[in-house]
């Protein structure tokens, strides 16, 4: 895990007694969370990790190498991303974080001295791409997430399955026991639920109004602020 300007280790507070360790950037994570893959993980500050959630960094394909012009020499980009999470989310307890994925077929080759197989019959290989998530997301309990990206302010019920590949752009909600099949985008504003998941309407005039404004307040859409902060 790290933050946007730390390092890709994880820097812990002095070690308190508690459900969660609390990073310098503010991050809460619980001691009971499933994390593998820490260096491919973002969490960039004010973010809950329920007990019990699963975070996949381990899901990272290799970063692609690059040939210098003047060298010939390949190099490396460094460790991918896995999973980046802005600030102020919270992932609900026994929810899942899974990178999403493509499958990808090697290209033919330009040499016309290799005989390369037919396209047909070559293998396929599992690309595992980074799954971006925006500020203030709820994230609900025993939700699944492989979605492409997530934007900011989106309200995730209970149960929801959002499929590979998926996108959910600002402010939409997606209703509890939803499941939204692979490449389903969701428009701003926008409600969908149902197995598969329908657009189903827009959210309401007051969606993320209440927000932040005292303590322990916060609503669908709105700021998280008081919600990360009374997590303890």
């Amino acid at each position: 895990m790290t933050s946007k300007d730390a390092s890709t280790k994880p820097s812990h507070r002095k070690s308190t007694r508690g459900e969660y360790i609390e990073t310098d950037t503010g991050n809460k994570v619980s001691r009971r969370a499933l994390i593998t893959g820490t260096a491919h993980i973002t969490l960039a500050g004010r973010v809950v990790v329920s007990p019990h959630a699963i975070l996949r960094g381990d899901l990272v394909s290799p970063a692609a190498s690059s040939s210098s012009s003047s060298s010939g020499a390949a190099s490396s980009s460094g460790p991918r991303t896995s999973i980046a999470v802005s600030r102020y989310t919270y992932i609900g307890a026994h929810a899942t974080l899974h990178p999403p994925h493509r499958l990808v077929r090697p290209s033919p080759s330009t040499s016309s001295t290799t005989q390369q197989p037919p396209l047909s019959t070559q293998q396929t290989t599992l690309h595992h791409l980074t799954l971006r998530i925006g500020e203030n997301v709820h994230i609900s309990p025993h939700a699944h997430i492989a979605a492409a990206s997530i934007g900011s302010n989106v309200f995730i019920g209970e149960r929801a399955v959002i499929g590979n590949l998926c996108v959910l752009r600002d402010g939409c909600k997606v209703l509890p026991d939803a499941v939204l099949a692979e490449g389903m985008v969701v428009p701003s504003g926008v409600v969908v639920g149902g197995r598969p998941a329908r657009f189903v309407g827009d959210v309401a005039d007051a969606w993320g109004v209440g927000g932040g404004g005292g303590k322990g307040v916060w609503c669908e859409g709105g700021e998280l602020r008081e919600l990360v902060r009374g997590v303890r």
